[in-house]
């Protein structure tokens, strides 16, 4: 799968989940330098996602422009809530999961061995993601798992 499917299916599982009306709009890169891929707006908020594909070793600087770091962060800063999500690619020695980083935890990080350590969340137990992204920068869930950013959207949209 490539980025676009991700982001799609991410799109689609948003739809499916969140209650109400769900405003879900694809920002294209070739128009919008650094702006991140996707707004989505619901229940009164407005949260920002930059989607990657990370291959099955590779870390989220293999992929992330520090310029979009840097929109991250501003919007982080002004509206609270803006991520990155990256799908990791699975092969013999590594398993799909999906990452989903707080950008001011990635500010100082410059590599695999200062990029945020993911803490895991269990996977029936969605619950307080925004507070462990607080304090760990970084959740990991197994496979590509996008309810997990739903789960994300119904804490922060209350």
């Amino acid at each position: 799968m490539n980025e676009r499917a991700f982001t799609t299916a991410a799109h689609r599982e948003l739809h499916r989940v969140l209650t109400g009306p769900v405003e879900i709009t694809k920002h294209s890169d070739r128009f919008t330098s650094d702006i991140p891929d996707s707004s989505i707006g619901w229940n009164g908020n407005t949260t920002w996602v930059e989607f990657k594909r990370l291959q099955p070793a590779g870390t989220i600087w293999d992929e992330i422009r520090i310029g979009q770091v840097i929109k991250l962060i501003a919007l982080e800063r002004s509206c609270r809530h803006a991520w990155a999500v990256a799908y990791r690619l699975q092969n013999s020695k590594h398993a799909a999961e999906t990452l989903i980083y707080r950008p001011s935890a990635l500010l100082n990080a410059t590599g695999q061995e200062l990029t945020p350590q993911p803490h895991l969340v269990h996977p029936d137990h969605f619950i307080d993601i925004s507070n462990t992204l607080r304090v760990h920068g970084v959740c990991a869930f197994k496979g590509h798992n996008h309810r997990a950013l739903c789960s994300l959207l119904e804490e922060t949209h209350p």
